[in-house]
């Protein structure tokens, strides 16, 4: 019972930091506003935010395989909450940029540490857990970019509205941290240290796992990069209030943890890198025919197709990683967690500098191709099943 009880109080920390990221998108032209900045300039605030990222998730993971996996998580959950804090509190885009490096790298340790933990916590069904993980990621990114709409559309300032939707954070904080879990996780932090096929001389020696950090680093750079821009683009170019691209955020969200629930159930009859590769190739099908869509209608049925495209692929590419090597370790979840957050730190600059010179139309057709190039890594993966790799 008190396994379940952890295992569900962490995915709603992995909720509640789904809130607080995705609400970004719609405040995104609002806090340009306030500091009188371009599409190109306030792109940058994703920069820093997956720099913190790539930088505090690497030492996470490090720390994770020595002083225990909770003990991480409860530093990098209140360290969350006060960046949180220091975000609305900002008085100027350099401090703004500044806080975002905190504020990127406690969340990157955050979820990169929660996949593992619970992992931990679960070990008779490790695909069916992580991927819960991110159906309940997937519930807070629904939440968090409607409920910051709603407040921006009733006249309150973005830096309230993200106050307010900080509460819940805050309070799940308090809980997680105060929660005890020694008698149920301990022996697994010495099974992963103890592990040599975790060493990173190992790792990096093998070529599937340095194709699954590209897959990582092409699929999210191009999910953050695509909803990150969603609002800005069907404002400029479908000329959307900002209630309804916040509805569209949340029907993107609904439809990716449709999706998810979905996938977790195909997990048990089909392989996991035919799935990864059927939802690549639909990925960048159906972004390719949101950057050329003209009609609302047609853009809101595109906004959900992309939404059940995208699903599980972050959950799959994890749990596929975690066989691959043979373990759930903090080293290897947050090594993939770095590279993805190299992606998020990457492509959604090149989506913004491109949107502000080509227009978002044109920025919208960058992710295509990275999820193309995600859909080749696993199609070679299932070409070399038969010669020794996992599936």
């Amino acid at each position: 019972m008190k396994r379940r009880y952890i295992t569900y109080l962490s995915c709603t920390v992995l909720a509640c930091y789904a809130m607080v990221l995705t609400a970004i998108s719609p405040m995104i032209m609002k806090i340009a506003d306030t500091f009188q900045l371009d599409i190109a300039t306030i792109g940058i605030l994703f920069t820093f935010t997956f720099v913190g990222l790539t930088v505090f998730v690497p030492i996470g993971g490090y720390l994770a395989d020595r002083i225990g996996k909770k003990t991480v998580l409860n530093v990098s959950v209140a360290g969350l909450t006060l960046a949180l804090i220091g975000f609305v509190n900002a008085p100027s885009f350099t401090v703004l940029c500044l806080v975002s490096i905190f504020f990127g790298g406690f969340g990157g340790v955050t979820e990169s540490m929660i996949g593992a933990f619970v992992l931990d916590l679960n070990t008779e069904k490790p695909d069916y857990y992580v991927n819960m993980t991110q159906v309940f990621f997937g519930i807070g990114a629904i939440i968090g970019p409607m409920a910051v709409g709603r407040f921006l559309s009733v006249g309150l300032d973005w830096r309230a509205a993200y106050t307010f939707l900080g509460v819940p954070l805050a309070i799940v904080a308090v809980i997680f941290l105060f929660s005890k879990t020694k008698n149920i996780t301990d022996h697994h932090v010495k099974t992963d240290f103890d592990n040599k096929t975790l060493r990173l001389s190992e790792l990096f020696k093998s070529k599937g796992f340095i194709l699954l950090c590209f897959a990582m680093f092409f699929y999210t750079g191009s999910e953050v990069g695509a909803w990150g821009w969603m609002c800005t683009y069907l404002e400029e170019s479908f000329l959307f209030t900002t209630d309804q691209s916040t509805v569209a955020v949340a029907l993107f969200w609904f439809s990716l943890t449709i999706g998810r629930i979905f996938c977790g159930w195909l997990t048990s009859r089909f392989s996991t890198v035919r799935i990864i590769v059927v939802l690549a190739l639909s990925s960048a099908f159906f972004t390719l025919i949101s950057a050329v869509v003209k009609s609302n209608i047609g853009i809101y049925t595109t906004v959900i197709a992309m939404g059940l495209a995208f699903s599980s692929q972050y959950p799959l590419i994890l749990s596929y990683a975690g066989r691959m090597t043979g373990k759930s370790s903090g080293t290897v979840f947050s090594i993939l967690t770095a590279f993805s957050g190299i992606g998020n730190m990457v492509v959604p600059f090149v989506m913004g500098v491109t949107g502000d010179f080509l227009g978002m139309r044109t920025a919208m057709t960058v992710p295509v191709f990275l999820f193309l190039f995600t859909g080749m890594i696993f199609i070679y993966f299932d070409k070399q099943h038969n010669k020794g790799l996992n599936q």
